[in-house]
């Protein structure tokens, strides 16, 4: 059975967690680990890395044009 990495952090985290409680009777957020989204974060950043220079170009352009649309939203408002 292979365990992820994900899921040992999990589990350290939940048994530091749970050792704070012991010793101190009460709870904190010092040791927070969320293996799911640790997951995602892991996913997202692959597809960031693994993008063809034509994504590049595209994501590129279409922020050059997201700003364009703002400059032009903010000047019209400005005249109004």
């Amino acid at each position: 059975m292979l365990i992820s990495i994900e899921d040992l952090k999990e589990r350290y985290y939940t048994i530091c967690s749970t050792l704070e409680y012991i010793r101190t009777k009460r709870h904190t957020d010092k040791y927070n680990f969320d293996a799911a989204h640790e997951r995602r974060r892991k996913e997202q950043l692959n597809k960031l890395l693994s993008r063809t220079k034509a994504e590049e170009e595209e994501e590129l352009y279409l922020m050059n044009e997201l700003k364009r649309i703002e400059n032009e939203r903010k000047e019209r408002e400005r005249i109004i």
